[in-house]
Formats: C-alpha cells, sequence, structure tokens
C-alpha cells in the first residue's frame, strides 16, 4: 500500500523545484530557503524506501524506472542542442557536445535530468555496498568518508568532475540518512511545538549560510548545508504526517493537488525548465508574480498531457512506464 505522506512530501519537492526555476532569484531568500533542501529531500526519501534486494534486480528495477526516461530525454535534448548549435552559429560543435553529455550542466534547456542519474547511481551503490558489507558501523564510515572525501575536493578544486563523480558520494551520504530515519521514524512525527523550533533554527541557519545549490556542488558553509538539508526535510515530513488525517476541504485539496505532482514526477522532472523557458518568452504579462504563477500551472498541466499522450504509445517506455 502506497504511503500518500510520502507521495505528498515527493510532490511537494517537485512544486520547490518548479517554483525556483521559474522564479530563478538567485539573491532571494525564499529561493535560499527552498535550496537548502529540496534536492536533498529526494535522496532522503529514497533511502527512506529502500529495500534489499539482488543487486542485479536493483539494478534492472532502477534502470527501468530512471535510466530509461534519463538516457531518452538527454538523446533528445542533446540533438536539439547540436543541431542548434549548428543552425545558429553554422558549425557543429562537438567539444560541446561532449561536454554535454559529461557535464549535463552546459545543457541549456534542461541540465536538471542529472538527478535521474544521480538517483540511479545511489541506489546501485548503496546496494552493493548493503549487500557486501554487513557491519552498518563499516557501511556508514565508507559513505561519511566518501562524502568528506568529496567536499574537500569541492571546496579547494572548485571543480565539477564529469557525471556528477563529486555529487554522488554527497546524494549517497543523504540516502543512507534515508534510511537511518526508516528505523527513526519518531523524527519525521514532531510535535507542531518541535517544528516551530526547528523551523526558526532552519531560517536563520539558511539565512547565514546564502545561496546552495547541489547541482554545481555549492554548498556554502559544508556542515551548514548538511544541517539544514536534514532539518528542512525533517519539518516538511513532520508537517504533512501532522495534517495527514486533517479533513479540512483546502488541505484535502493541496494534499490531492501534491499527489498529482508526484504521479508525474518524471515528465516534470525531464520538461520543466525547457518549458519554463518557452512560457516565459510567450506569455506577454508584466506583472512578474502572476506571470511565473500561470507558467508554474502550465508547466503542470503541459506535464500531465505529455505523460497521457506517450504513455497511450509504446514511446511510454521513455517515461520508465511498461
Amino acid at each position: 500500500m502506497r504511503d500518500k505522506v510520502i507521495d505528498q512530501l515527493k510532490g511537494f519537492g517537485i512544486l520547490l523545484i518548479l517554483i525556483n526555476h521559474t522564479f530563478d532569484a538567485t539573491n532571494n531568500y525564499i529561493y535560499w530557503f527552498i535550496q537548502a533542501f529540496h534536492v536533498p529531500l529526494f535522496f532522503i526519501i529514497s533511502g527512506y524506501l529502500y529495500k534489499k534486494r539482488a543487486i542485479k534486480e536493483t539494478a534492472q528495477k532502477k534502470f527501468y524506472s530512471l535510466m530509461i526516461p534519463y538516457i531518452s530525454f538527454l538523446i533528445f535534448y542533446l540533438t536539439i542542442d547540436y543541431f542548434g548549435c549548428a543552425l545558429y552559429l553554422g558549425i557543429f560543435d562537438n567539444q560541446h557536445l561532449l561536454s554535454a553529455l559529461l557535464y549535463h550542466n552546459v545543457i541549456p534547456i534542461n541540465g536538471n535530468i542529472w538527478f535521474l542519474f544521480a538517483l540511479f547511481m545511489c541506489a546501485i551503490i548503496y546496494s552493493i555496498i548493503d549487500n557486501y558489507i554487513k557491519k552498518d558501523r563499516v557501511k556508514d564510515i565508507l559513505i561519511v568518508s566518501l562524502a568528506i572525501i568529496c567536499f574537500i575536493y569541492t571546496r579547494f578544486t572548485h571543480c565539477i568532475l564529469p557525471l556528477c563523480l563529486n555529487i554522488i558520494p554527497i546524494a549517497l551520504l543523504f540516502y543512507l540518512i534515508g534510511t537511518k530515519l526508516k528505523t527513526h521514524k519518531n523524527l519525521t512525527k514532531l510535535s507542531i511545538n518541535k517544528i516551530l523550533l526547528l523551523l526558526i533554527f532552519f531560517s536563520i541557519s539558511v539565512y547565514f549560510n546564502g545561496l546552495v545549490d547541489m547541482y554545481a556542488a555549492y554548498y556554502s558553509n559544508e556542515v551548514l548545508y548538511l544541517l539544514n538539508s536534514i532539518i528542512g526535510t525533517i519539518i516538511f515530513w513532520s508537517v504533512f504526517n501532522i495534517i495527514k488525517n486533517n479533513k479540512n476541504m483546502i488541505v484535502m485539496k493541496t494534499k490531492k493537488v501534491l499527489e498529482f505532482i508526484n504521479k508525474y514526477a518524471i515528465v516534470y522532472i525531464c520538461t520543466n525548465q525547457v518549458l519554463i523557458a518557452t512560457f516565459k518568452n510567450l506569455i506577454p504579462i508584466s506583472n512578474i508574480f502572476i506571470k511565473y504563477t500561470i507558467i508554474i500551472v502550465l508547466v503542470i498541466i503541459l506535464g500531465y498531457l505529455i505523460d497521457t499522450i506517450l504513455s497511450k504509445t509504446k514511446l511510454k517506455i521513455v517515461l520508465g512506464k511498461k
């Protein structure tokens, strides 16, 4: 039986992605607030949902649900990017194509599909560690050590490695934290008073740590980044557990909307940036808040339509559907 709280929390995370990608105000505190935890949230949830299986079984399951959409959309966007450069610049830029393939973030229209690749790698690496290392303490030390090495590397080199190699160990640490929450579920069911106290701390900590971006391997203060990621996730997880049985009409409709968004998460992750960029150029409204709100709604609707259309054809495989 599906855990609706998890579905709502993931839907909330997708909505935060749409908000940040639409408003894209990097000097805005609300943007900092969202950036502080919304990507780690998904790795933590994935770790929480982890089930021990044979490595081959995990690889097959995750390849279908994550890597097929990743590869499909990567090819699609790389093709557009490659031939777009050819038409605009009059040259076939093979070096740019290779960079886009290895680093994801130089694809101007949808670099955030890196997330699917990183999530796939986390699932496989954690499955390997879990199957071959029996002692939990050794697993923990190994994963924490890898994350520390990557934090140190990024801080002193300011370089991003190809294929998210210096991001995946950080994501793996969040994955590990998610597995720990499974045995400490009380941390996702805090009282309102504890939530408020944590929210105050979180808000102050976000202000002092400033802008962070896991995608760019930019964490500002690494300790604060980890704390904010974990605390932000725990705060909103607890909120959704509190409203789990709330019968207020507005609350119930909000939860339904978030469950709806989560249902089409793959489409939103893979298409949101190109749709947002397109609508920004097409919608002639001067009021930024109204314009961007309309864009978010349109992206949600169009993402649903894309999923519905593809799901009725053999192309549903690109969404990781059988």
